[in-house]
């Protein structure tokens, strides 16, 4: 093993490496964190390691990589990426962005991926991507290296029971397809490395959830995991159980007040069953508190489209239950249709019903068939239903019931003028950019809609569309569509609404093709086109199979999607898209010096390449690229391909400009294949915050003499 050499003189958080006549791999030391590791050619990196997430990490340059540990972003469920310094609204067109590469696992996932960066795995630091599927299978991806396929982790965690198994009342039953197993959206603790998720197996014919602790940088299950969900609590007729067969877990979880929270609803309204929700202890899963929405009636269950539920900074729980028995205006225990604030032991505190209650569960017409989205820095809430109206209500008076109406909220209108009955399944999105507060939802059979809001105004939500998108969804195809934003604070050149719909298909009892689409959230008017779908290089960037209530995560110039397969099909997708490629040939880079012969100079490309993305050097054999004036730093992620060992490119870089610093690193860069030569002065500076480096198989780097 050679250690890294340093010229006399440099600070310490500088380093020099040089090899005169061969390559060298470099591999961190335990005493010395310079950022730079290597590969070798043949080394897999899939083994467990040490690290530390949080829900932000530090690159070189003080850019800030957030974490995505829960669905819908955070406990407001806003749904928005709000760290996001690469994707913006001039770059993300079909020319620039597309699709980079897919992940392989072993079935569809209904779950929001989720991201955790600088984590130390298989001897190097990465950022990482988690899915779980509905084959009980967890997997970590390394999630900027194309080449890495191979996950870092996998575990199965049982043998998950078949859809046809449930759901009776529909027939064939098709909510899902295929097998029942982790359909919720884990959440991550970033500060004891934990995964925490449910899932359900089938062992001898006996049905069971379970609460499992993984170890994100290992898939081991820690201490006290997993642990199997069971609670008996007061009925109408004597003592409920809880019922395994008879409970569907569909959203997300919740971590708040040191414990875990979820909930459970039905298959197809196949009864019995009933809205249950758990509250677990976080550090040793000892169960803390038991609520069922309608012990004395039926149904009322929790599944928001699998958004997830809210906490608020007092560390009360906000849910909404779907059709079921209603009764508490009279001083009863049933909530069905319902908002309901809980304190953290589960104690009901407040609740809003609509007035129409027993005609929206005549007619099957859900309330919480959407998740709730909390607006930061407000008391107030948004959410909806089946209905196709959407409520705001405020988390200090929620409205209880008003038979006959009006509802006592703050505000409520239908999504579509006067029509009713378009489902609203998407979480809702909240954004406040430097031109103004907007909520942001699509239903089903309809367009994509922007909506201005004030929290000072009467009324808060201004019910005109401020901005309308140009596709519309057939009628009565479901559900709509699942929503996230990405910008770069308030500023609005950076707002990109990313939208997951089926493409022409309904999806509500079948899997069915998919299209992502990309708009700029800060656009005015109607009709707005997309600046980015999916389907217009379809050959490059289609999505597959619409991943169903799941939406997009955005982070760090990527967007992860989850994709679904049919009945017959065992192997799913994760879908990533960002910022394509930028390619140096033979002939030409952009109008470089060099046009027309075998070398020129790489400026050009360096300049324009994002600071986070891919620079190929493609046809160039046993010639030179020059890097010629100033040299940007290669910040965070980028990703430098040669040739082949013996015919790769070599990089040429004489340090003139205001750079003379050579080649200098962020975070998590990786070179394949590409010589690195003559440098002036000191060859390559990597930050300390800068780690995670990576020279592969067949680098070499030398100084000038």
């Amino acid at each position: 093993m050679r250690k890294f050499l340093a010229f006399p003189g440099l600070k310490k958080n500088r380093v020099v490496v040089f090899s005169a006549i061969f390559s060298l791999l470099f591999v961190a030391t335990g005493g010395f964190d310079f950022g730079l590791t290597a590969l070798g050619s043949g080394q897999s990196p899939v083994e467990g390691g040490k690290g530390s997430a949080s829900n932000t990490a530090l690159a070189a340059g003080g850019i800030t990589i957030p974490s995505v540990l829960t669905q819908h972003n955070d406990t407001n469920r806003t749904g928005a990426n709000l760290q996001e310094t690469i994707l913006n609204v001039s770059n993300v067109n079909s020319n620039s962005f597309g699709k980079l590469f897919t992940r392989t696992v072993d079935g569809g996932i209904y779950t929001q991926p989720l991201y955790v960066p600088y984590l130390t795995i298989g001897g190097r630091t990465r950022n990482v991507v988690y899915v779980a599927t509905q084959n009980n299978s967890v997997y970590a991806f390394d999630a900027d290296d194309p080449a890495a396929s191979s996950p870092l982790w996998k575990v199965n965690l049982g043998t998950p029971p078949p859809k046809d198994d449930f759901g009776q009342n529909c027939g064939t039953y098709n909510d899902f397809a295929g097998n029942i197993g982790v359909i919720s959206t884990p959440v991550i603790d970033p500060t004891s490395n934990t995964m925490y998720l449910v899932n359900m197996i089938k062992v001898n014919g006996v049905y069971s959830h379970q609460i499992h602790k993984l170890d994100i940088l290992t898939g081991q299950e820690k201490s006290g995991s997993p642990v199997t969900i069971s609670a008996t609590v007061p009925g109408g007729g004597g003592t409920l159980t809880f019922n395994s067969a008879k409970q569907v877990q569909r959203n997300g979880l919740l971590l708040a007040n040191g414990k875990l929270y979820f909930g459970f609803a039905g298959y197809c309204d196949t009864g019995p069953y009933h809205g249950w929700i758990f509250a677990y202890n976080a550090s040793n899963l000892n169960q803390s508190a038991v609520f069922n929405t309608t012990p004395d009636g039926g149904a009322g269950g929790i599944w928001q489209a699998g958004g997830g539920m809210n906490a608020d900074s007092n560390g009360n729980i906000y849910l909404m239950t779907g059709n079921g028995d209603f009764n508490a205006n009279n001083g009863g225990p049933n909530y069905g249709s319902s908002f309901i604030k809980f304190d953290q032991n589960l104690t009901v505190l407040d609740y809003f019903t609509p007035y129409n209650v027993s005609s929206l569960n005549d007619q099957d017409l859900d309330l919480g068939s959407s998740g709730i989205t909390m607006i930061p820095g407000t008391t107030l809430m948004v959410g909806g239903g089946k209905e196709g109206k959407l409520f705001l209500v405020d988390s200090t008076n929620l409205g209880g019931f008003t038979p006959n109406g009006p509802d006592q909220v703050k505000q409520s209108f239908q999504i579509v003028g006067s029509v009713t009955h378009n489902n609203l399944h998407g979480t809702p999105v909240y954004w406040n950019s430097s031109a103004g507060q907007r909520i942001y939802l699509w239903t089903e059979s309809d367009r994509f809609k922007a909506f201005s809001f004030n929290a000072q105004a009467n009324p808060p939500i201004n019910t005109s569309p401020v901005m309308t998108g140009s596709t519309a969804l057939p009628s009565g195809y479901m559900p709509g569509g699942m929503l996230s934003l990405s910008a770069n604070g308030n500023d609005t050149s950076t707002g990109i609404i990313w939208a997951s719909t089926p493409t022409s298909q309904n999806a509500n009892n079948a899997v069915v093709a998919g299209t992502l689409r990309a708009y700029n959230a800060s656009s005015s008017g109607s009709n707005i086109t997309e600046l980015w779908s999916s389907d217009t290089n379809s050959a490059r960037d289609a999505v597959g199979y619409f991943g169903k209530f799941s939406s997009p995560t955005i982070v760090n110039g990527k967007v992860y999607l989850a994709t679904l397969v049919p009945n017959s099909g065992t192997t799913g997708i994760l879908d990533v898209y960002g910022l394509l490629p930028q390619t140096v040939t033979n002939s030409s880079d952009s109008g470089s010096t060099g046009s027309g012969n075998t070398s020129g100079t790489l400026s050009y490309a360096l300049k324009n390449a994002p600071p986070f993305g891919q620079i190929k050097f493609q046809g160039v054999t046993n010639n030179t690229i020059t890097v010629t004036g100033a040299l940007p730093a290669l910040k965070q992620g980028v990703i430098m391909d040669g040739g082949n060992c013996t015919s790769g490119p070599s990089l040429t870089i004489n340090g003139s400009g205001v750079n003379a610093n050579g080649l200098v690193l962020g975070g998590q860069n990786i070179f394949r294949n590409l010589k690195i030569v003559g440098f002036i002065g000191r060859q390559i500076y990597a930050p300390s915050t800068a780690t995670g480096n990576v020279l592969g198989p067949c680098v070499s780097a030398k100084r000038n003499p």
